[in-house]
């Protein structure tokens, strides 16, 4: 039963992203990459998930790659606006739920309740603003210089065999 409740939130998922990315009056081009986009986003949601992640890391790391993604289609094909594919990709991501409810908590009087909501909803999209930015400013370092990107790749890979050599999993991958 969990496969197919993940099966249907990855479909639907995917085509939330499809639907935002013509509300932002993209081209149909732009929301089919959305939609693949949107695949990713909750694969790797849910697979950071799995694995015990911290939400604002796992929001982070999803918004990072849907951005590279993005800028990896314009890169392809230069009639795609990434902003239009990372802003209808990264909806996924918005915490809406957490606002209403911060709302609905402080128009009931729960003032701590409404807080800690409406913190939990800004820390949320803290994390996607910077996992956005860290890969929008890192594109345009690279333009400018091809060196970065090889320390970029060269300290991921780093990064990668020392968490495979001392077998880092769940909540200890990011403290």
């Amino acid at each position: 039963k969990s496969a197919m409740a993940f099966g249907l939130l990855y479909y639907l998922g995917a085509l939330s992203a499809l639907g935002f990315a013509i509300f932002f009056h993209g081209t149909w081009k732009e929301a089919f990459v959305s939609f693949l986009i949107g695949m990713l986003i909750k694969t790797v949601s849910f697979l950071l998930e799995k694995r015990e992640w911290n939400v604002f890391f796992t929001n982070a790391l999803s918004a990072g790659l849907a951005a590279v993604a993005a800028l990896g289609f314009q890169y392809m094909d230069h009639g795609i606006n990434s902003d239009i594919v990372i802003i209808s990709s990264i909806m996924l991501l918005v915490p809406g739920l957490a606002i209403t409810n911060a709302v609905r908590d402080t128009m009931a009087g729960d003032y701590l309740s409404g807080v800690a909501r409406a913190t939990e909803a800004f820390l949320i999209a803290v994390a996607i603003a910077v996992g956005i930015g860290f890969v929008l400013s890192m594109s345009i370092r690279l333009k400018e210089d091809y060196k970065m990107l090889e320390i970029l790749i060269g300290s991921f890979i780093a990064s990668l065999g020392f968490g495979i050599l001392f077998n880092i999993k769940g909540k200890k991958a990011v403290a």
